[in-house]
């Protein structure tokens, strides 16, 4: 996936849970490198998510519910950086 396809995949999941704010992550994700690290930890933890929920022995794997966790941090660290720049 090029850089820009990666950019526009990240950004649209972002998007997607954060629907309100999206100006605001467009802005932090071009603007601050350690945003842009955040959102692409997010998107291999929900595409990791995603295929670890598709395998047949899914309920009986530890990780699917290590990378809810993961997501979840991730989705809080997110928040926490919205809401810090919608106050500036």
């Amino acid at each position: 996936m090029s850089r820009k396809g990666a950019d526009q995949f990240q950004l649209g999941q972002i998007f997607k849970k954060f629907p309100n704010e999206s100006v605001i992550a467009a802005s932090l994700y071009y603007s601050q490198e350690s945003f842009r690290s955040l959102c692409e930890d997010y998107s291999l933890a929900l595409v990791t998510l995603a295929s670890l929920k598709k395998m047949p022995d899914a309920p009986a794997r530890t990780e699917v519910a290590e990378y809810q966790s993961i997501v979840s941090e991730l989705e809080s660290e997110i928040r926490s950086y919205l809401s810090k720049a919608a106050l500036e």
